[in-house]
């Protein structure tokens, strides 16, 4: 795992094989990746019929580690493991670093990825409800109201709730943004007064609802598009998630300091009495819409 402390076993290491190239003490240029890139990326493992099929298998079971990563992350933060899920992926990287066709091997780690992820997924539910309650169904509010405030995209409710512990007494409210919709649902989470509401639609919307956000935009997870210039000066990343030029404030609860997004919050507009509901803002930039609260 990607922090150390807990238990992390689950049987001995897996040996890799001797095919694995080892990347040199320093990388080559840009470009010089690209072109290597081009010769090992997926698009060129599918040019052999022979072995598209076996390739497609491998690249579903890369999508999968992927999600049971992002996930058992989440509760690591929180303290939660499972080694079980750590020994499973270990296993499935060390067959996808091996060289192989075997489509039917490629098949039974797939099945096998889809225990290890509702493994994960029951962690992470366990990990949350004991924290922060179980959730409920609730109203969300989609009209701002007026002061400073934070948006927080991504799905890591522990780091959202250790944001709201800060700024609740600075006066600062934060609105959730993507993923963390469900957020509202917890009771640990809805205590906290400056959780204020939901802004927006999905995390792939960010390019065209970032630029309305009059405040400090935080993201916390793997869902991030390429920053645009209308809003990466206000943007910070935390955990396992980054982008170049873009302040990183932390991996987890031990070194996170929100002080930056705080103070850039505080430099900012913030919402006033003047702004009307929200809700998805249009890509032309011309006046949102007023929308009834969800559910």
């Amino acid at each position: 795992p990607r922090r150390g402390g807990g238990a992390g076993g689950g049987g001995e290491p897996v040996a890799m094989p001797r095919s694995v190239p080892v990347l040199p003490a320093v990388l080559p240029a840009t470009d010089d990746l690209v072109e290597l890139g081009r010769g090992v990326g997926v698009l060129q493992r599918f040019i052999d019929p022979k072995t598209q099929s076996s390739e497609g298998v491998r690249e579903m079971l890369m999508y999968g580690l992927k999600g049971i990563a992002a996930y058992t992350d989440h509760s690591l933060v929180n303290h939660r493991e499972d080694p079980a899920i750590y020994a499973f992926l270990r296993k499935a990287l060390a067959f996808l670093a091996t060289p192989s066709d075997d489509l039917n091997q490629g098949l039974g780690l797939c099945l096998e990825a889809g225990k290890a992820n509702v493994n994960a997924m029951a962690l992470l539910y366990d990990s949350h409800a004991t924290s922060l309650g179980v959730p409920s169904p609730t109203q969300v509010s989609l009209k701002p109201r007026p002061g400073k405030c934070i948006l927080v995209s991504g799905h890591d409710l522990i780091v959202l709730e250790a944001l709201l512990k800060k700024t609740q007494p600075l006066g600062i409210d934060v609105y959730t943004h993507g993923e963390m919709l469900p957020a509202h649902g917890y009771p640990g989470l809805r205590q906290y007064s400056n959780l204020a509401g939901h802004f927006g639609g999905a995390w792939m919307r960010q390019s065209v609802e970032f630029p309305h956000f009059p405040g400090a935009i935080l993201v916390t997870t793997n869902c991030l598009t390429e920053p645009h210039d209308t809003y990466d000066d206000r943007l910070f990343t935390a955990g396992a998630v980054g982008w170049t030029n873009v302040p990183h404030i932390g991996n987890d609860l031990t070194d996170i300091d929100f002080d930056p997004v705080i103070a850039t919050a505080t430099r900012a507009r913030g919402f006033v009495e003047q702004d009307v509901a929200f809700g998805h803002p249009d890509p032309v930039g011309q006046a949102r819409r007023s929308e009834p609260p969800c559910i």
